[in-house]
């Protein structure tokens, strides 16, 4: 038996097992086109959702930043020109998945890292700026007040301290996990507060540290029993004081409604003298103050003794010798309570 050679046979096997090996060729292709299309979309969308909730840690640090700002708004510590604002996420787009924008995806991812950084340490530098900038106010203010009550008395002004202790500034580590914010407000609060208190005390001080005349008037017309009142000229000063060296820049008399004082009114207020309820005398310095009520201190227990005498700021309060002790000590008092009111 032989076997029988059929080129045309021979020929069609070949070209089907030629197109055999296409179909496995493109197939595979296929395959390979179709796995690595799904792997690079794969990846996309993974880096898509890596930098999405990159921006959601952003945007909260941002919202952290901006809230603590708004909350120390009122301080007016900080400022600053820079606008911090959200930033929107990315979408996943199906065809956006190749090797180019994954490497742009990629930077971006970098990018948005790197701000979170500096959006966090602009968080903590605000921090710590805003409680350095409120120790320095607070300090500004006591070591003007403890400077201004070297030429002002203030030892018979109930609440006045003899002395405001400057504060020390510390690191606020804004970063650390233990960092408390509403602690740290509360604290900032609080040194703003007392600000306030130090800012109202060096505000008593610089009105009651040689006052005009017209303030003096002012503040006297209110004071319950004190019917009138008159400021002195270089013509009928009697004491001959005014605006003389070591004498007073202004001073005031006054009459008061009292059964043991004879009312006079008109120019009588200033011939009668503290006789008919005080004067107010106004000094340059506290040592012209201190000076006058050393010189007054010298008729006490005299029968030229003329009543009390009292220095706040730089004013001798002077009240008169017919009114009892009780009544000298009440009327001035009230004197001091009118002249140390802030309005």
């Amino acid at each position: 038996m032989k076997l029988k050679i059929n080129f045309k046979n021979i020929l069609l096997f070949k070209r089907k097992k030629l197109v055999a090996i296409i179909f496995i060729v493109i197939m595979g292709i296929t395959f390979a086109f179709v796995f690595n299309n799904n792997k690079l979309n794969k990846q996309y969308q993974n880096l898509i959702k890596e930098y999405n909730d990159n921006i959601s840690i952003y945007n909260k640090e941002v919202d952290n930043l901006n809230n603590f700002l708004s909350k120390i708004k009122e301080y007016d510590l900080i400022e600053s020109k820079e606008d911090f604002k959200n930033k929107d996420t990315k979408k996943f787009n199906v065809k956006k998945n190749k090797l180019g924008d994954i490497d742009s995806l990629n930077t971006d991812i970098e990018n948005i890292t790197n701000e979170i950084t500096t959006i966090k340490n602009k968080y903590a530098e605000a921090c710590q700026l805003s409680y350095d900038t409120m120790i320095e106010n607070y300090n500004c203010m006591a070591n003007r007040y403890n400077t201004c009550i070297k030429s002002s008395s203030i030892d018979f002004i109930s609440g006045m301290p003899r002395k405001i202790d400057v504060l020390k500034t510390h690191n606020i580590n804004a970063l650390d996990a233990s960092f408390n914010e509403e602690e740290y407000l509360r604290e900032l609060k609080k040194i703003y507060n007392d600000c306030d208190d130090v800012i109202a005390c060096c505000l008593v001080v610089d009105q009651i540290k040689v006052p005009k005349k017209e303030w003096i008037l002012n503040r006297l017309k209110d004071i319950k029993k004190i019917n009138e009142c008159k400021a002195v000229t270089s013509d009928n000063d009697p004491n001959e004081l005014l605006n003389k060296p070591g004498g007073y820049t202004s001073c005031i008399y006054f009459n008061i409604d009292n059964e043991n004082i004879s009312k006079v009114t008109g120019n009588n207020i200033i011939k009668e003298g503290t006789d008919c309820g005080g004067a107010i005398e106004v000094y340059p310095t506290l040592e012209a103050a201190l000076n006058r009520c050393n010189y007054l201190s010298g008729f006490d227990d005299t029968i030229l003794y003329s009543g009390s005498y009292t220095i706040i700021g730089t004013m001798v309060i002077r009240i008169s010798y017919k009114l009892s002790n009780r009544e000298q000590i009440n009327l001035t008092n009230r004197i001091v309570d009118a002249f140390t009111t802030l309005s």
